[in-house]
């Protein structure tokens, strides 16, 4: 999965974007144009993966009260 988001940073470039800015897994970035997120545990979605996603979609598209 990161290594799939690092090689799709050539193509976000190419478009003007930074792409991914992590280093590493750890440190989720979610005001990056491709970030990943990863947690301890088993598969499966935990409320910590809905956090994460809801994070990355308010910083890409807004957030609505």
């Amino acid at each position: 999965m990161c290594r799939a988001a690092q090689g799709a940073n050539t193509v976000y470039q190419v478009y003007g974007s930074q792409g991914l800015r992590q280093a590493r897994l750890a440190g989720f970035d979610a005001e990056a144009d491709i970030a990943v997120f990863m947690r301890r545990g088993l598969h499966g979605v935990q409320p910590s993966d809905w956090d994460a996603f809801l994070e990355f979609l308010d910083a890409h598209f807004g957030h609505s009260e």
